[in-house]
């Protein structure tokens, strides 16, 4: 059973392939970041879920019901499929990118691993 739910959310890619959706390459230097433009959490957990949500806000903003979105962070997706028994501190900051997903006619997060031949 925890076989066959892991490859249900799961998801492995190969980069040799060209992507359906080409990416637009974007040059840009890095830039310290304005005083109070960034957030205070030193955590990766933290940060993937603020910017997790933000994606959330982004593509709700764009009028997009139906969306899946790909993370390597295996912690956030566990989290997000568990949210309801989630007692860790990072449970109310899930259940409040839950409730922003439920606006959404369909959106799902799952965990890919990409692959990197070379």
């Amino acid at each position: 059973e925890r076989a066959k739910t892991l490859s249900h959310d799961s998801r492995i890619y190969n980069l040799v392939n060209d992507p359906i959706i080409p990416a637009t390459p974007v040059y840009k230097i890095w830039e310290k970041p304005p005083r109070g433009g960034f957030k205070e959490e030193t955590s990766t957990e933290w940060a993937e879920s603020y910017a997790f949500e933000e994606s959330l806000k982004k593509s709700w903003s764009l009028n997009i019901s139906k969306i899946d979105f790909e993370t390597d962070n295996t912690s956030l997706v566990n989290k997000m499929k568990k949210h309801e028994r989630d007692t860790t501190i990072m449970g109310p900051r899930i259940n409040e990118i839950q409730k922003v997903m439920d606006n959404f006619h369909s959106a799902t997060i799952c965990w890919v691993i990409v692959a990197v031949t070379g």
